[in-house]
């Protein structure tokens, strides 16, 4: 197994210090509760939430099993996808709900945790074209340039490329969550009020503009 520093080191190299999840504001009571869970056991364990994912996209993700670091083979719903860059196409179709979107930074220390397993994508991983890896030493496959440019259109197939995922198995804990963040401060204020009613006081909050569109 592959030591806790060698994997940091192979992240330090491409600054992966974050890992970025969005949810609609009515989802969050649910995360403070149960944590980041996949479709599949957010299903299973009949959890209300509300998904603005759409139905043609998610049935392609659906049909698909990924290997993971540790050789499991699991379906993609299984998997929690969280993003490399919080502006992604994904984000920006959904531009007329900003306002109800709150995302979720959690340290990508987690894949150090021999607990968790996972794999990674160089694009969007519902898309046909899109290939998947589970060996770190590929790190160098992601589209960095694409990830890292403030927008995707200057690249050929960018919108596919900048949509790229970390896939996290089997949940993500609140162990993990570094900050949630929001585009206003009615939004701030909400999570607030539940972080401080559920006495957690070691996640942060922040409203930034820069996470949006």
């Amino acid at each position: 197994m592959e030591s806790v520093s060698s994997i940091e080191n192979k992240l330090q190299k491409y600054n992966l210090n974050n890992f970025f999840y969005f949810a609609h504001l009515n989802n969050f009571v649910s995360i403070i509760d149960n944590g980041i869970l996949s479709k599949n056991c957010v299903e299973k364990r009949v959890i209300e939430h509300e998904s603005f994912a759409e139905p043609n996209v998610q049935l392609r993700r659906h049909e698909k099993s990924v290997v993971l670091s540790n050789n499991s083979i699991v379906s993609l719903h299984d998997l929690v996808p969280v993003y490399l860059t919080p502006r992604t196409p994904t984000l920006y179709s959904r531009q007329n709900i900003q306002k109800d979107i709150f995302f979720v930074v959690v340290n990508s220390r987690i894949i150090c945790d021999k607990n968790y397993a996972f794999a990674f994508t160089d694009g969007n991983a519902g898309s046909h074209n899109t290939t998947f890896f589970n060996n770190l030493n590929d790190l160098n496959k992601i589209p960095w340039e694409c990830i890292n440019s403030h927008y995707w259109t200057d690249f050929i197939d960018g919108k596919r490329q900048r949509n790229a995922e970390f896939l996290i198995y089997p949940f993500i804990t609140l162990d993990y969550i570094t900050s949630f963040v929001v585009s206003n401060h009615d939004s701030f204020d909400y999570i607030k009020e539940i972080l401080y009613n559920n006495s957690i006081d070691n996640i942060s909050v922040f409203v930034n503009f820069n996470y949006f569109f």
